[in-house]
C-alpha cells in the first residue's frame, strides 16, 4: 500500500464528506488558531480555502515559541 501525506488524506476526507468540511471549516473561523487554519489552506479548496484565507489575514500574527 502506497503512503499517502497527511494534507493530501485530509483533503480526500473533506471532498468526499463536505459536510464535515464545512463544519470543520465553521469551527476554524469561530476559534482556530493562525498555524492551525494555514494547515486547513493545504487542504482545503474552493470557497472554504478563501474564507479562511481571509480570516488568516485578520488575525494577528502568532509568536512560535
Amino acid at each position: 500500500m502506497k503512503d499517502i501525506a497527511h494534507d493530501e488524506a485530509m483533503a480526500s476526507v473533506f471532498r468526499e464528506d463536505p459536510e464535515y468540511a464545512k463544519v470543520f471549516v465553521q469551527k476554524l473561523l469561530e476559534n482556530g488558531k493562525p498555524s492551525e487554519i494555514e494547515v486547513a489552506i493545504r487542504q482545503l479548496d474552493g470557497e472554504a480555502k478563501k474564507l479562511l484565507e481571509n480570516r488568516l489575514k485578520q488575525l494577528p500574527n502568532e509568536k512560535i515559541q
